[in-house]
């Protein structure tokens, strides 16, 4: 299975535990301070250029204006949230774009595995406007690099699983004498993984790091999330993760971090949202408590303390993704669209919208629940909802997604109510987030290839 299916399991496996421990599918949330409900009144004019864009099983996707289905990246480790550079910021010319990634190694059933592999192993990859790689990985710097490389990030290698890095040779390896070319090396893609991302509007990025909850029975607490700094996005900080034990300086895979951060969000004012599913909630850290550059950082690019947050959403399932909803947000206030991801498991709606208080709003939806796992949420400048079904099915063993059972789905609102859910492609393997571009805000990224996506092998227990 490929890094963000076990991720995506691990930390929703854990999140039921929690469900039935703490209850939090019943309404917890603690006393908030009144605040306006946002209207309906649009804060931009609707745009006839949206196009869309989805991760599978390490390659990228788009929906084109016209209808087309494309392919935007291929199989060459993206994994996770596609989040766009404002402009001014990144390649040369605009749309280029970030996305968490691993190494796709050999052995792994997708095509990527036959591609090199990017320096550092873990981190946020770089790419054009035109999907290609610009050969720039924005990291955390360590000791931690593949062999022939003096590029190293923090987070350490899997020793108890090997390959070879001349990426021709598959399977195991046991001596550098077992990879022609090339060396035996741990793996890099059970310790960490990049699944959320977000900038803001000063062109910071912020990348959410699941540590290892990859395949874990329960979301262990080593989630962290990192903020880097442009223009180069070679200074960083930590703004919370793990406090103790672990790896390093910054306590890689320790504990004391957040459980299973997933798709992240900024608002106007520069505050950033992040679900943590393993605690079935949204938290919201206010702009004026981050770091504005790593002078506000501590040692080692640690902050300590740790960035505070408050408690934003609990009690409405687990929430995978976040998105601002312009439809019913204004100039001052804002509308939030949270994906639930075991509705179709535990119950509840698929997509809950939330003011700026936290409190659940009728000012739109919600989407019924439906035999599908909303994962990553996107919505468009008119409105329509687009989410990714990352196809969970739970039984006594727990939990695990359907290959080729994902898909990428739409709903509009005619007269303010969702319709039900439209299909915009299926066979998906393990999409886990969406994001959508308005041609009229911003440049976007353009496929070159006009080919509709590839249709990959199904991964087997590597993949």
């Amino acid at each position: 299975m490929n890094d963000l299916h076990r991720s995506a399991v691990g930390g929703i496996i854990g999140a039921l535990s929690l469900t039935a421990v703490c209850g939090c599918g019943s309404s917890t949330s603690p006393a908030r301070t009144s605040m306006p409900v946002p209207t309906a009144t649009p804060t931009s004019a609707p745009s006839a250029a949206v196009l869309v864009y989805w991760d599978q099983n390490e390659e990228q996707d788009a929906l084109l204006p016209s209808g087309q289905l494309v392919q935007m990246v291929p199989p060459w480790d993206p994994n996770g949230q596609m989040c766009i550079f404002p402009s001014g910021f990144g390649p040369k010319g605009g749309g280029g774009f970030v996305t968490g990634y691993n190494p796709t190694l050999p052995g792994q059933h997708n095509l990527g595995g036959l591609k090199p592999l990017k320096n550092p192993p873990v981190g946020e990859a770089v790419w054009d406007r035109d999907g290609n790689f610009t050969g720039q990985t924005i990291f955390v710097p360590g000791p931690y690099a593949l062999p022939g490389s003096n590029i190293g990030g923090d987070i350490p290698p899997d020793p108890a699983r090997t390959f070879c890095t001349n990426g021709t040779t598959t399977g195991s390896c046991s001596t550098d004498a077992d990879c022609p070319g090339g060396a035996c090396s741990g793996t890099f893609n059970d310790n960490g993984s990049f699944t959320g991302c977000a900038f803001d509007s000063k062109g910071d990025l912020f990348g959410a790091d699941i540590g290892q909850a990859q395949g874990s029975n329960a979301s262990p607490d080593q989630g962290r999330i990192i903020e880097w700094f442009p223009p180069g996005y070679d200074s960083f900080c930590i703004i919370i993760g793990p406090t103790q034990a672990g790896v390093g300086p910054h306590h890689v895979n320790g504990t004391g971090g957040l459980r299973n951060p997933g798709s992240m969000a900024v608002d106007p004012e520069d505050n950033l949202y992040v679900p943590e599913s393993g605690n079935g909630r949204v938290l919201k850290f206010d702009h004026a408590a981050l770091p504005g550059g790593p002078q506000d950082c501590g040692p080692d690019g640690l902050l300590v303390p740790s960035a505070p947050y408050t408690v934003f959403i609990r009690g409405k399932g687990i929430p995978g993704g976040i998105a601002r909803d312009p439809t019913c947000s204004t100039d001052t206030t804002n509308c939030w669209a949270v994906t639930n991801i075991l509705t179709a498991t535990l119950g509840g709606d698929a997509v809950y919208w939330f003011d700026d208080a936290g409190h659940q709003t009728n000012v739109k939806g919600p989407i019924p629940k439906g035999n599908y796992s909303p994962f990553g949420i996107a919505v468009s400048p008119t409105g329509d909802v687009f989410f990714v079904d990352i196809a969970l099915t739970c039984g006594s063993n727990g939990c695990g997604t359907i290959d080729d059972g994902g898909g990428l789905f739409k709903v509009s609102f005619p007269n303010g109510q969702p319709t039900t859910p439209v299909k915009i492609t299926g066979g998906l393997n393990f999409p886990t987030n969406v994001t959508v571009c308005d041609t009229a805000k911003q440049v976007c990224p353009v496929p070159v290839s006009q080919a509709t996506p590839v249709t990959q092998p199904t991964p087997g227990s590597m993949g």
